[in-house]
Parts: structure tokens; sequence; C-alpha cells
């Protein structure tokens, strides 16, 4: 059986229901509870995250701003979001 998912949530479900391993954020396993931890594939996958704004808008300054705490918020997290997210 192959299933499917593209959602953590039912990813989770589907682990809890016994169908088979997830590959999840450690931190989202250990807040999540119920769930075993595995070791890491030796390779795991790199996720991009992508902010994607008009060039004319780019430098206005309330776009600018949003830039620069989304990027902020992805710096504050990078080791929790990291290979191992701990």
């Amino acid at each position: 059986m192959v299933l499917r998912a593209n959602t953590i949530p039912a990813q989770v479900a589907a682990a809890r229901a016994g169908l088979g391993k997830v590959l999840l954020p450690r931190w989202y396993a250990e807040e999540e509870g119920g769930l075993i931890v595995l070791p890491a594939p030796a390779a795991l996958p790199v996720r991009e995250a992508w902010l994607v704004v008009h060039r004319d808008l780019r430098d206005v300054p309330r776009v600018r701003a949003l830039i620069e705490a989304v990027v902020a918020a992805f710096e504050v997290r990078r080791e929790r979001l990291g290979p191992g997210g701990t």
C-alpha cells in the first residue's frame, strides 16, 4: 500500500494509525508526543522556502519591512528548521 499526504497532520495521523513511518522535524515530533523518534536517514531532503515579490514593490517600505521580518523569523529558527532540527 502507498499513501501520499501533503500535510504534516495527515502524515502524523497515518503514522499513528500504524501505516508506516513519517519524516518530520524532530521538534514537531516531540511537541506532538506519542511518536517514536527513529534515526534520520543519511541524506535528509531539503525543503526550500521562497518569498516572491514583484521588483516594483520590493523597495516599498511596508513590503521591505515584511521581507525583513520573514527573513529574521527564519534566521531565529535556523537550527530548529535545519537537519535534525531540535
